[in-house]
C-alpha cells in the first residue's frame, strides 16, 4: 500500500512569520516617522528659535547699552549742575574719558575722538517780572539760557529747544527774546517751576552699530535724559 505524506505548514509558524512581517513594517514606519520629526525641529529651530535667540541678544545688548548712556547722562548733568565748564578743553577731556570703553565713543584718542552718540548740556531758567523789569518777550517762560554739545553733534537734536545764537562759552545770546529758546516741554514736566528757578539738564542719545542686525535693526538708538 502506498503511503501519502502530505506537508503541512504549522500554524504556530505562521504566525510567527506574521508577526515577523509586521514587526518589520512598523520598524520601517517609527524610522519614517523619526526622519520627519527631526526635519520638523530643524525647520522650527530655523524659523522660530533663531529670530527669537537674535531678537533676546538685540534687547539684551541694548539694555546695557542704555544702562550705559543713562550713567554718562547722570554723572554729566551732576556736574554741569556743580558749575563743571565742559567747553574748556581739559573738561571735553574729561567727558572723553568718562566715556570710555561705552559705545557712545567710537576713538580714544584725546581730543579728538570720534564718536557714535551726543551729549546736550543745557541750562533753563524760568524768567520773571524781575528779570524783565525793562521788558522781554520771553517773560514767564521757561528759556534755554547756556546751551553746551558734546560728541558729535550732526546726529542728534535738543527735545527742549535749539537756541539760534549761542557764544562759544556756551552762553544763549539774546535768550530774553529769542523765541528759539524757549522750553515748553520742560514746563510740562516741571509745572511748578517758579519764576528765577533754574534747572540743569543733560540729553544723551547714541547709535549702537554694535548690536545692529541687517534686515532687523540696521539703525538701533537710544535717548535718555537727566533733570537736576
Amino acid at each position: 500500500m502506498r503511503q501519502r505524506w502530505i506537508l503541512q505548514e504549522s500554524p504556530q509558524r505562521g504566525r510567527l512569520a506574521n508577526a515577523e512581517q509586521s514587526n518589520a513594517a512598523g520598524k520601517r514606519n517609527r524610522n519614517g516617522q523619526r526622519g520627519g520629526a527631526f526635519v520638523e525641529m530643524a525647520l522650527a529651530t530655523i524659523f522660530l528659535f533663531v529670530p527669537l535667540l537674535v531678537g533676546l541678544v538685540v534687547i539684551g545688548l541694548a539694555t546695557i547699552n542704555r544702562v550705559q548712556l543713562e550713567q554718562i547722562t547722570r554723572d554729566v548733568g551732576i556736574m554741569h549742575a556743580r558749575g563743571i565748564d565742559f567747553t574748556l578743553p581739559q573738561n571735553k577731556l574729561l567727558f572723553n574719558k568718562l566715556t570710555q570703553g561705552s559705545t557712545f565713543v567710537g576713538n580714544n584718542a584725546g581730543d579728538n575722538a570720534t564718536f557714535n552718540g551726543t551729549m546736550i548740556i543745557s541750562t533753563v531758567r524760568k524768567l520773571g517780572a524781575s528779570e524783565c523789569a525793562s521788558g522781554c518777550s520771553n517773560q514767564g517762560f521757561p528759556v534755554v539760557t547756556y546751551r553746551v554739545v558734546l560728541g558729535n553733534p550732526a546726529l542728534y537734536t535738543s527735545w527742549l529747544a535749539t537756541p539760534a545764537s549761542v557764544a562759544t562759552s556756551g552762553k544763549v545770546n539774546n535768550y530774553k527774546n529769542d523765541g528759539s529758546a524757549r522750553a515748553p516741554s520742560l514746563e510740562t514736566l516741571m509745572p511748578a517751576m517758579l519764576d528765577g528757578e533754574e534747572a540743569y539738564v543733560a540729553e544723551g542719545f547714541m547709535i549702537t552699530p554694535g548690536i545692529s542686525f541687517p534686515d532687523i535693526n540696521a539703525d538701533t538708538r537710544v535717548t535718555t535724559f537727566a533733570i537736576f
